[in-house]
């Protein structure tokens, strides 16, 4: 049938081939060719398809004429790993005479480099692999149509290393992320055109010249702090550009207070996320008087919506209109937040009036959460309540801090929905139905309904009838926790197929009225969730 379709069907087809840079999808291309004519025709007759360059090994850097000369006149998304063997990398294999070959075969299609992405480590100034990149992007060339440039210089500096000096131009760039690697000149790197801009240790000066030039800018990144004198001691004003949306800094407090403050009137900011790495500990963001951090970071947002804590050191903040505002904390020797003091900080500016709220918490901040959830429910209370979204992250950690007598009940009089699953991606400890039940028996509340998403369960040597006893218990743990609502236990992975259809059938049967039970048979469950 494949080889009935038509040559521009197939070419869609071929397209969604997963890009290169998945190591067991890279030469998927290839094999399409040799399936049979009809499909090589249809591969080599669009130039595009074979336009992602990758050179992280000696195949790689073999199939490059070939691509080179598939792609024709396509625009090339580029990506070039430099490394040497003692970094262990995939382009360990590969020779400085390679390396320098590669650089010399692209030279003449730089008018067709449309994404260049370039990584190597600290490098001797006088070194073959030096030489190689400078040919490259320090010799003053042209590159008409790129648009994305990356350039990461990585490893640990010594002092005869040093990274490498940018001078090129590119007048349509659009996004630039630049880390261990400057351009010669600032003002003609930054491209009016730029929306994207990722920095790691800049000074004022520079940061002031990407605001006076690049007016178009929506996403600011700035890593590593300033090299010398940070915002707080710079003499000449700083206005950012009134297209700014995104703003991301990773660096020391008080300087990102200082950058806060720059964009304290911007009418257009969406999204801040910060991260501390030099000395604030997540206990200090969360004690009883909040630190500042958090005026600087609310202002500009309507009520909250949302507070979401993920793990212990990263949380998240919504309104109602989507903006946003994410702060992380990279403090080892105190990787606790004050989950609870945060939130009493937080609940009396949530907006009572919106329907939905939802608390997105992990267990290992449940003992700190769950009293403050109590203690300041948001006001008026609203028919709709507020939906609870617990993580749980450490089963056993939350069963065994239960039995301690260390995990408080929660007690919600608004309290419309609870939801208790996994993280995305876990898969040890499995999940355990006992778990659930004692998370269960620790939330309380007149009225709501309770959704509950079971992890990955070790089904090894269970036959279906003690699965679906092992279900059966869990069902008689939820007709405890509330008079109203409807409860939907449901299995997010089982290891044998028939399995889910007993268990989907016997939900079904038990849970739900007759005009519900079809269409969640036949519609919902084998996708695994309610």
């Amino acid at each position: 049938m494949a080889g009935s379709l038509p040559p521009d069907v197939l070419i869609e087809v071929f397209r969604l081939i997963p890009h290169p840079e998945l190591y067991w999808h890279r030469y998927g291309l290839l094999d399409v060719t040799g399936v049979n004519k009809t499909w090589r025709s249809a591969a080599l007759e669009s130039g595009s398809l074979w336009s992602c360059i990758r050179t992280e090994n000696r195949r790689d850097l073999s199939l490059l004429p070939l691509l080179l000369e598939r792609s024709r006149i396509s625009p090339l998304d580029v990506r070039l790993d430099l490394f040497c063997n003692q970094y262990g990398n995939p382009s360990g294999d590969t020779t400085p005479r390679e390396r320098a070959e590669v650089v010399q075969a692209l030279l003449p299609h730089i008018r067709r480099i449309q994404k260049l992405y370039i990584r190597h480590q600290m490098l001797e100034p006088d070194s073959e692999d030096m030489e190689t990149i400078l040919r490259l992007v320090g010799a003053g060339l042209e590159f008409t149509i790129l648009t994305e440039y990356t350039h990461k210089c990585v490893g640990d500096d010594d002092d005869s290393a040093e990274s490498a000096t940018l001078n090129f131009t590119a007048s349509n760039l659009l996004k630039a992320s630049l880390d261990g690697v400057c351009p010669r000149e600032w003002s003609t790197f930054l491209a009016p055109t730029l929306v994207e801009l990722h920095i790691a240790s800049i000074d004022m000066d520079v940061l002031g010249t990407a605001f006076q030039r690049c007016q178009s800018l929506t996403s600011l990144r700035l890593h590593n702090a300033f090299e010398e004198a940070g915002p707080l001691s710079h003499p000449g004003p700083l206005t950012p550009p009134p297209s700014i949306r995104t703003l991301d800094l990773h660096m020391s407090m008080p300087e990102i207070i200082a950058v806060l403050k720059l964009f304290s009137t911007s009418p257009t900011l969406h999204s801040i996320t910060i991260c501390d790495d030099q000395g604030l500990t997540a206990r200090e963001l969360g004690r009883k008087k909040p630190h500042p951090i958090l005026t600087h970071m609310l202002r500009g947002l309507a009520p909250l919506t949302a507070f979401e804590v993920y793990g212990d050191q990263d949380v998240i903040l919504r309104d109602a209109a989507g903006r946003t505002r994410r702060f992380q904390v990279e403090a080892e020797d105190d990787p606790c937040y004050e989950t609870g003091a945060l939130w009493a900080f937080l609940a009396a500016r949530y907006d009572a009036h919106h329907t939905v709220r939802t608390i997105l918490g992990a267990t290992t901040a449940w003992g700190s959460l769950a009293p403050a959830l109590e203690l300041h429910q948001p006001e008026p209370p609203v028919d709709s309540g507020v939906e609870l979204q617990i993580i749980l992250d450490d089963y056993r950690s939350f069963q065994e801090s239960c039995e301690a007598g260390d995990t408080p009940p929660l007690h919600l009089a608004v309290l419309s929905k609870v939801t208790l699953q996994p993280p995305v991606g876990v898969l040890k400890p499995r999940c355990s139905v006992e778990a659930v039940l004692q998370m269960l028996s620790m939330v309380r509340s007149e009225r709501h309904g309770v959704v509950v998403c079971l992890g990955e369960l070790s089904l090894k040597d269970v036959t279906p009838r003690s699965y679906v006893a092992k279900y059966q218990t869990l069902a008689d743990g939820l007709t405890g926790v509330g008079p109203a609502g409807m409860w939907l236990p449901c299995a997010h992975c089982v290891a044998r197929a028939g399995e889910i259809q007993n268990y989907a059938r016997w939900c079904v049967h038990c849970r739900m009225g007759d005009d519900e039970r079809k269409e969640r048979c036949d519609n919902n469950w084998h996708r695994g969730w309610p």
